[in-house]
């Protein structure tokens, strides 16, 4: 049971399939041809206090389709619900019943407003003749 990024952790590579992700895995990788299922294990089962509280679910980039997220039943998913080709998302559980997904691709913000413009200079001397 170790945590994420540690000497430690538990890689898993799933093929063309749905998957349910164990208390124990820790990156899971995905290679699919098309749109499959990763159901997170119960937000209770994975504390901060036992190191397994973090997962990362990762969509190979010659996937093709996206990867969804699914929370078991009784659990919330907050955040990123689906990993495209070539993307992470990471996930982290609140120990309760709240995993909280972030990463990924995501649609982007709206633009801020620019600002004013800034005074013209001065006009210097005229030369002699």
């Amino acid at each position: 049971m170790a945590p994420l990024n540690s000497n430690y952790t538990k890689y898993v590579s799933n093929g063309d399939s749905n998957y349910t992700v164990k208390v124990g895995d820790d990156v899971i990788t995905f290679l699919i041809t098309t749109g499959r299922t990763a159901t997170l294990p119960l937000a209770g089962l994975c504390t901060p206090m036992n190191g397994q509280h973090a997962k990362q679910i990762v969509s190979n980039a010659s996937s093709v389709g996206n990867v969804t997220i699914a929370a078991p039943s009784g659990n919330n998913l907050v955040g990123v619900g689906s990993v495209e080709p070539g993307q992470a998302v990471n996930l982290l559980s609140n120990g309760t019943a709240t995993w909280t997904g972030y990463g990924g691709g995501g649609q982007a913000g709206t633009s801020g407003y620019s600002g004013p413009s800034g005074y013209s200079g001065f006009s210097g001397p005229s030369g002699y003749s």
